[in-house]
């Protein structure tokens, strides 16, 4: 800020800053159906990271064409979503990458939004942390590398939902099958680990369970 007088500082003025150590800055345009969660997942941040570089910002009001500035480690994504999950495509996909508490079953078919793809992970290592030794669980479809129509599904279109079998009491040291599960044989306390990091942190619109299954989560 070659023009900046060190002595006479008025409020208004704008300069510029170094950008922190290692981080690149993006500055982002937000979009119709944006949060601050999925900004944050998409890059990489924090949500109070947003809210601190951006002092205009409120957690509660998030409108399309707003810009705010982000300071991220990698580039930003260019993954998107488009349409509803049952009528709809992927562009530029994400690769769900290998996990301890997963195992994928169809490569061809775990392609989704970079959140969709971090927030998968988050909530396992959760679980991890929470339950060390839970066995790992079966991801089934997301959507296959374009989206659109998926053999099986009416949805899976979007990169947005995902197929998990359900922890089980016992799995017999292997991963957790995909099949009907009796409300007894449910491991109620790591699902709900896994659903809880979900709910807390505002990352999923709905969560599909039969009901002979949700009664032992609530009460456990």
């Amino acid at each position: 800020n070659p023009d900046l007088d060190p002595d006479r500082v008025r409020a208004g003025q704008e300069i510029r800053l170094p950008a922190p150590e290692g981080l690149l800055r993006i500055d982002y345009t937000i979009r119709r159906g944006d949060t601050l969660s999925r900004i944050a997942a998409r890059h990489r941040v924090e949500v109070r990271d947003l809210l601190r570089w951006n002092r205009h910002l409120r957690r509660d009001r998030v409108q399309a064409g707003q810009e705010i500035r982000i300071w991220s480690e990698v580039p930003e994504s260019v993954s998107e979503s488009v349409g509803a999950p049952h009528h709809g495509h992927l562009e530029h996909p994400e690769p769900l990458p290998p996990h301890p508490g997963y195992i994928i079953r169809n490569r061809d078919k775990a392609f989704g939004t970079l959140e969709t793809v971090l927030w998968l992970q988050e909530a396992f290592d959760a679980v991890r942390a929470r339950h060390p030794g839970a066995p790992r669980l079966r991801v089934h479809d997301i959507s296959d590398r374009d989206g659109g129509p998926l053999h099986g599904h009416r949805s899976h279109q979007s990169g947005r939902d995902v197929d998990l079998s359900l922890y089980q009491r016992r799995c017999g040291g292997q991963p957790c099958p995909m099949r009907w599960v009796r409300p007894g044989e449910l491991d109620a306390e790591r699902l709900w680990t896994l659903f809880q990091s979900w709910l807390e942190n505002d990352r999923v619109e709905a969560i599909f369970l039969d009901y002979s299954l949700q009664e032992p989560l609530y009460r456990d």
